[in-house]
């Protein structure tokens, strides 16, 4: 699951390795994964058809094994896409605010209507620098209305139908460029939503066995700004390409406002988990992402936070 990264060189990796195995006294490089020429201008937001954000860099991410697991069985992990395969998830989201401004004498709650949504992916051919590209998108989408509503939100989901991502990644699960598709009609805040829902699994250059342990860190766009995330994993289990994960996220910083009428400034503060059941030829996931956010807007004249929990299920059709 990512996040948008970059991919490294190979060639280089592989070499290192190999001089690690004969033993080599040369110092090992760090594993970090440094974008192609594609990545460095490639992503961007499309918004009712019109480009309106681009040239946003992705930046390198660092990859740090602290277990490699069992030392028997380790292999290195590697997506093996198969061009040509299509796929469809059920994706459900349900999500719980609660607004603390000052002068209000008590929290605003609110637990918005859950949405199930029908997402379609599709495996495209393998491109330059064994990348793939992978095109996903909303084919259907409808309101789940969740207990214990405070507060009913229009929750525009015919809206949501033909959004999504164009990616192009690497075998090591880094996207060299993500381009977000939406319409204006979706609030600025679900344009971020989008850019940083799970993806891929960023994977490591060494083999790894069953109970391995590594982190991610790098930086992601939140709508314009830049903030660090760090993911960490645990390979659970392996059957050949099927694979099962844990791990968390989180991440810190300025984000864009959900209104242009609002005047100030917003940090934002997240922590996810997931665990999912992930297919390394068709980039099938399966599984459960939760997260909680902290959203400060700090303006002339007020102070405000939105505390945000979200809950995702991804489940076969």
């Amino acid at each position: 699951m990512v996040f948008a990264a970059c991919g490294g060189n190979e060639t280089e990796q592989h070499e290192t390795e190999r001089k690690a195995a004969a033993g080599s006294t040369q110092t090992v490089s760090p594993d970090v994964l440094t974008p192609s020429d594609l990545g460095k201008g490639a992503s961007g937001f499309v918004v009712d058809g019109q480009l309106i954000q681009s040239g946003f860099p992705q930046r390198p991410w660092t990859l740090d094994i602290v277990d490699k697991g069992q030392s028997g069985e380790r292999r290195l992990l590697r997506y093996a896409l198969r061009p040509g395969v299509q796929r469809r998830v059920l994706v459900s989201y349900f999500d719980e605010e609660t607004e603390t401004r000052r002068g209000l004498s008590q929290p605003d709650r609110q637990v918005s209507p859950g949405v199930r949504l029908e997402v379609a992916t599709v495996i495209g051919d393998r491109a330059h620098g064994g990348t793939w590209q992978i095109r996903t998108r909303v084919a259907r989408a409808e309101r789940v209305e969740a207990p214990a509503q405070t507060r009913f939100d229009d929750v525009p989901t015919a809206d949501m139908v033909d959004t999504g991502l164009d990616i192009v990644m690497t075998e090591r699960g880094l996207a060299d460029s993500v381009i977000v598709r939406t319409t204006s009609k979706l609030d600025a805040y679900t344009r971020v939503v989008l850019n940083l829902v799970p993806l891929f699994v960023l994977m490591p250059r060494d083999p790894i066995g069953i109970g391995a342990h590594w982190t991610a860190r790098g930086l992601v766009n939140l709508g314009g700004f830049e903030a660090p995330m760090t993911i960490t994993y645990e390979l659970v289990d392996r059957d050949d390409d099927r694979i099962q994960l844990k791990g968390t996220v989180n991440v810190r910083g300025p984000v864009q406002l959900p209104d242009s009428r609002i005047k100030g400034t917003a940090t934002m503060t997240q922590a996810g988990t997931f665990s999912m059941f992930i297919d390394l030829g068709s980039a099938s996931q399966l599984g459960t992402f939760q997260s909680a956010t902290i959203i400060d807007i700090t303006g002339d004249d007020s102070v405000t936070r939105i505390d945000q929990l979200v809950r995702v299920g991804i489940a076969p059709l």
